[in-house]
């Protein structure tokens, strides 16, 4: 003669089942042996169920000492009853392994309630910092202050929704007599597709009628002057801008690197900072 256990547990929208059978003579056995503890667990995952966090995004992943990084996530309650939880931010600076609390916040949500949290992060020193939120984590590279130079730097937004359409920029900041412009700009293009490139505000004249470009898979490369007789352009300026749709998903990120030279009508190089940028992707309803 044999006897039946059975137990289910829906937990996440899945279900779990034990079953046994076994014996009249070795029933109490297998009860106490398999079947117990299969229950206890069972109660142990319920206790553990709670609020989770589905979503991550730190941006930007690269800054100076004293400029702000934001850290925003989603979290959801996933349990079948109403759960409070406190989300603590923390930080590993560089050449240590002890955390540094820098805010916390506390929420409470029903069931399959949500809410978006953001907290602000201001590295004080140069290294590898690592942030962390319950088992989250991201590195964060602080450098610097920027060096002597004339700043040339890629603007995009920080963040780009999925399947958004964005602009980017090449910019240049106190220049004088520059005639001459050599770039190549690199992307990841898992992330995002460059659908179309042009002369920037500041050299969209005919005195820069000179404007030649080649593209390949993840890379451009521009290279434009001034006719001997133009204008060169002095100031800051607009150079170049290119117009990007976003092919990744959420917490894809592609960094948008620069590098190049610049001169003047002497043909004589002029010192420059190229100045790199990042977009990260987030979801298309998290804004």
């Amino acid at each position: 003669m044999t006897k039946q256990m059975q137990a289910s547990f829906v937990h996440d929208k899945r279900a779990y089942t034990i079953f046994f059978t076994a014996t009249s003579s070795t029933y109490d056995e297998v009860e106490e042996d398999y079947f117990d503890p299969m229950l206890r667990s069972f109660k142990f995952i319920e206790q553990e169920a709670g609020i989770e966090i589905p979503v991550f995004i730190v941006t930007p992943s690269k800054v100076e000492v004293g400029e702000e990084v934001k850290i925003k996530f989603e979290a959801v309650n996933e349990a079948d009853a109403e759960k409070t939880k406190t989300f603590h931010l923390v930080v590993i600076p560089p050449g240590t392994e002890l955390l540094e609390e820098i805010d916390f916040k506390t929420v409470t949500l029903a069931p399959d309630e949500y809410v978006k949290i953001e907290f602000t992060f201001i590295p004080k020193e140069t290294g590898e910092h690592t942030l962390k939120v319950e088992d989250k984590f991201w590195f964060i590279a602080v450098d610097h202050e920027k060096e002597a130079g004339i700043g040339i730097l890629v603007k995009t937004p920080p963040e780009v929704l999925e399947g958004e359409n964005f602009t980017a920029t090449v910019n240049i900041d106190n220049v004088s007599e520059l005639t001459i412009l050599l770039f190549r700009l690199s992307y990841d293009p898992s992330v995002v597709k460059l659908n179309k490139f042009e002369k920037g505000s500041g050299i969209a004249t005919s005195s820069w009628s000179h404007w030649y470009s080649s593209q390949y898979t993840g890379t451009v490369t521009i290279f434009a002057f001034s006719d001997p007789s133009g204008s060169p352009v002095n100031g800051s300026a607009e150079l170049a801008r290119l117009e990007f749709s976003v092919v990744g998903s959420a917490g894809d990120r592609s960094a948008l690197d620069i590098h190049g030279i610049i001169g003047n009508s002497d043909m004589e190089s002029i010192q420059a900072i190229w100045v790199d940028s990042e977009v990260t992707v987030i979801p298309s309803e998290y804004l």
